[in-house]
């Protein structure tokens, strides 16, 4: 488990949402699945969809979406 307040890099958290599910990802930062997805949502990170990780499991083909640009509004590239 990471320290609350331990800044990490926007690259890092979109290849942590997309090696595991929010839902497992979201307790190393001390946050809820739903706090943890906002928080993508802000800084333009894109999550799996629903079903995703169903698909994986069950050796279906699935799309990994890239990671956009930094949207305008958003402030830094750190989430604490």
């Amino acid at each position: 488990m990471r320290r609350r307040g331990t800044p990490v890099s926007r690259e890092a958290l979109y290849e942590e949402v997309w090696t595991d599910a929010v839902t497992v990802v979201a307790p190393r930062y001390g946050l809820s699945d739903v706090g943890l997805v906002k928080i993508c949502k802000k800084l333009g990170i894109p999550v799996p969809p629903r079903g995703y990780w169903a698909k994986v499991k069950a050796g279906r083909p699935t799309r990994k979406v890239p990671l956009p640009s930094l949207p305008a509004g958003a402030r830094g590239l750190t989430c604490r």
